[in-house]
């Protein structure tokens, strides 16, 4: 049976700064079907979305425990992107190309410029950016999403 406090429905957000702005992250219950949906939002846009289908044990389990481990889940995702990304450079060298490139094809998607955003993500596949997320996403673009950048689905990591 599942189980959340009464004093306040089971949910959290969070704000990640990546200079320039922030991702808000928000993790909620969700009802047909039932699942915990964890979302990413960069400048209105969400662009990362991950659900835990409420089956079996998941939906016998503690409801508050369940969502701060999914948005535990996608926080750390996120962080690990942006470093991931970032960390792409030589030493003493500014923020790597790879990063740059992500992050302006993340803003463009945000702004509702997909055909921007999927030829900096082809650009970035060309110079050989050997990254599951550009492939994600590029994927997800070719694919005609409108919804989101990269969706994962419960178990999926990137």
């Amino acid at each position: 049976m599942m189980r959340a406090r009464r004093d306040r429905g089971p949910g959290k957000t969070s704000l990640l700064d990546i200079g320039g702005g922030g991702i808000s992250l928000q993790t909620e219950l969700c009802a047909d079907p039932a699942r915990v949906r964890s979302i990413a939002v960069y400048r209105g846009r969400v662009i990362r979305r991950i659900d835990l289908p409420l089956e079996g044990e998941a939906a016998a389990g503690d409801l508050d425990e369940l969502v701060a481990t999914q948005h535990g889940r996608l926080e750390e995702s996120v962080r690990q992107t942006m470093t991931s990304l970032g960390s792409r450079r030589a030493p003493g060298a500014g923020p790597s190309a790879v990063a740059l490139l992500f992050v302006k094809a993340v803003e463009a998607y945000a702004a509702g410029e997909s055909g921007t955003a999927l030829l900096v993500l082809e650009a970035l596949e060309a110079l050989g950016a050997d990254d599951p997320r550009v492939d994600a996403s590029l994927a997800r673009l070719r694919a005609g999403a409108t919804d989101d950048l990269v969706h994962f689905a419960a178990g999926e990591e990137l």
